[in-house]
């Protein structure tokens, strides 16, 4: 029922009963594969994963800033999966907020560190920029929960790629 889709979920996702999302979720999974020089960029990343990842993305740069986003309430969530021993990976669009994640949760935490071009290009908007944010995408995909920031369609592309069937929004 195309009444219920919503490319950009402000609010937590449970689409079990809602058919055109989940034949979205399939044909995307089926066709919309990446090419082979990204595919190994996320090999790469996935060798530090573990079987239960949680992803998180936080969205900062382009329409949030640090203020509006409950930083504080995403790292005790986080705390309570790392304390039922998940790993985690981040993917956001902000050196800083990387910076300050990646601090907070030492080798809990997984990044993208070795992105096409250099470490600073991975928070471009810019067509290098653009490769790498596919290779979070994905990464974000393989993981087996989804945090995602709330009205972002990055966080529900990704849990669309993904074989989940929900994910949690936050902020």
């Amino acid at each position: 029922d195309i009444k219920k889709y919503k490319p950009w979920p402000k609010d937590p996702i449970m689409y079990g009963d809602d058919t055109f999302t989940l034949d979205i979720k399939k044909y995307f999974q089926k066709y919309l594969l990446p090419i082979s020089e990204i595919q190994d960029k996320i090999d790469e990343v996935k060798k530090k994963f573990s079987d239960k990842m949680i992803g998180v993305h936080i969205r900062q740069s382009d329409q949030m800033d640090w203020i509006k986003v409950n930083h504080s309430a995403i790292q005790n969530k986080i705390s309570g999966y790392i304390q039922k021993g998940y790993k985690v990976f981040l993917a956001t669009d902000n050196p800083n907020v990387e910076k300050v994640y990646q601090k907070k949760f030492g080798e809990s935490l997984i990044s993208f560190q070795n992105p096409f071009g250099f470490y600073l290009d991975k928070f471009e908007n810019n067509p290098i920029g653009v490769k790498n944010s596919v290779v979070d995408l994905y990464l974000l995909a393989e993981c087996s929960h989804i945090m995602g920031t709330k009205g972002s369609s990055f966080s529900w592309c990704a849990w669309i790629l993904s074989e989940n069937s929900t994910f949690e929004i936050h902020s």
